[in-house]
């Protein structure tokens, strides 16, 4: 065997070696994030409940709202966390079907995206991406509380 070609199949196994390596430990990486948002959901929907306790819906989406402030859709976590946050409060606040009925049916994805911007804005999260992700709950909630099924 030519030594280019030894060269060369030692190289590439080695660099094979190292990709399968790096591989595996990304993989882990993203399986314990995953957890981690799964159980940092549960955390918040929790919070969510108890803060919803007794305030209303539109204080809820405040509050959602406000645990955007300072997010990017960089920090994967932030949106998905205050979403879970204003779910629960939605479920633990006194149901307001008048509010709902100012809220876009969740299928509608660009009246959805308008009325999340707009909620975002008056809650002083303008063209904050996490914010309008994280209200984007509030259609899905109103839309199961008000589906006659």
């Amino acid at each position: 065997m030519p030594k280019w070609l030894k060269i060369t199949l030692i190289v590439v196994g080695s660099i094979s070696v190292v990709l399968l390596i790096a591989g595996s430990f990304a993989y882990r990486a993203v399986q314990r994030g995953v957890e981690n948002l799964e159980m940092g959901a549960e955390q918040a929907a929790a919070e969510g409940k108890e803060f919803g306790a007794g305030i209303t819906m539109p204080d809820c989406v405040e509050e959602g709202a406000q645990r955007t402030s300072g997010c990017s859709l960089a920090d994967l976590t932030c949106a998905p966390l205050a979403g879970a946050f204003l779910w629960g409060c939605l479920e633990a606040a006194p149901f307001d079907q008048s509010f709902c009925n100012t809220v876009p049916d969740a299928e509608n994805e660009e009246a959805v995206d308008d009325w999340s911007g707009r909620a975002c804005a008056v809650h002083g999260e303008h063209e904050n991406d996490a914010c309008i992700v994280a209200m984007a709950v509030v259609p899905g909630f109103c839309s199961a509380h008000l589906d006659p099924d």
